[in-house]
């Protein structure tokens, strides 16, 4: 049944995202950063909180199960729109507020904080769809860290989910990563998705924060620069650390064509599970169906080897 069914939902009180200006909105729902914002966490003494009728989602679903697939959504509750029957459209949400059943009940102590640290990225994917975000900055770490330390005075609890281009370039990563560190306390989790690239800098976050830390390993075969042997020095440190763990492959067809001898090479190493998402959009960049990704002949060589 297809319906454009409005609801609520606890982003603006559970879920913020915050980019390096200091600017901050209810959610990343549009990709496209033209959602108007709520506030600036370095100007402002701290986060405000959206009013009932603002927690309207901006989503404009065909579906009403579709409204829970955003890996962003699954961190929010959803209601009715007199704010009532909390996970509306799903049962296995990922929100931090548990044993919710009203917008009333949220305390307003514990959130999911998207912190974008920069919007660059080392990578060139063709089916990427983060849009550039303008002005393009690697972060700053006084800025940083004026943000993490407002939230951690407004909070009592904090999810933080680093993303949208490659947060481990950012040149406050470590020092954010230290931060938490030492407040570990309030920290509930940290979920870092990531190309893996910069590698040692993820295994120094897995070596303090330990079973707080979960890594989403982004498995791009296309670009030139990704090499698999990464992958495994940093399983290897996970593991060791008791961190949370998963790996995909961002689908495109040609990925499909190599994946397979892909992970076999992980599942040599000790990687059971590879999962396949879909790359979102359609604006993709032609790529030569003859293409042959960089990192092939090593897999290729272990998996002749091991037959």
């Amino acid at each position: 049944m297809t319906t454009n069914k409005k609801f609520l939902c606890s982003a603006g009180i559970t879920h913020f995202t915050i980019f390096p200006s200091g600017d901050y909105k209810k959610c990343n729902w549009d990709w496209n950063y033209k959602t108007g914002t709520i506030g600036n966490l370095l100007q402002d003494k701290e986060i405000k909180f959206l009013s009932k009728d603002e927690l309207v989602c901006p989503h404009n679903y065909k579906t009403v199960s579709a409204a829970v697939q955003q890996c962003y959504c699954k961190r929010n509750l959803q209601f009715d729109l007199n704010g009532n029957t909390a996970n509306l459209f799903s049962k296995n949400n990922e929100c931090i507020e548990k044993n919710i059943t009203k917008v009333s009940d949220l305390s307003c102590k514990k959130a999911t904080i998207e912190l974008v640290l920069n919007t660059i990225c080392n990578y060139n994917c063709p089916y990427c769809h983060n849009s550039p975000v303008k002005p393009t900055t690697n972060g700053n770490i006084k800025n940083t860290l004026i943000i993490v330390k407002k939230l951690f005075k407004q909070f009592d609890v904090l999810n933080f989910r680093l993303a949208l281009t490659e947060p481990t370039l950012a040149v406050s990563f470590v020092p954010f990563v230290k931060f938490l560190y030492a407040n570990k306390n309030k920290l509930n989790n940290l979920l870092v998705l990531t190309n893996m690239s910069k590698y040692k800098r993820v295994i120094k976050a897995a070596q303090l924060l330990k079973e707080k830390l979960t890594v989403c390993g982004s498995i791009h075969i296309l670009e030139n620069n990704f090499n698999p042997w990464h992958v495994i020095k940093l399983h290897k440190s996970l593991v060791r650390n008791e961190c949370g763990i998963s790996y995909h492959f961002i689908m495109h067809p040609l990925v499909e064509k190599y994946s397979t001898k892909y992970e076999e090479f992980f599942k040599f190493f000790g990687i059971k599970k590879v999962h396949k998402c879909e790359a979102c959009g359609n604006n993709w960049r032609k790529v030569p169906s003859d293409f042959l990704p960089k990192s092939y002949s090593i897999v290729k060589l272990l998996s002749n080897e091991h037959k």
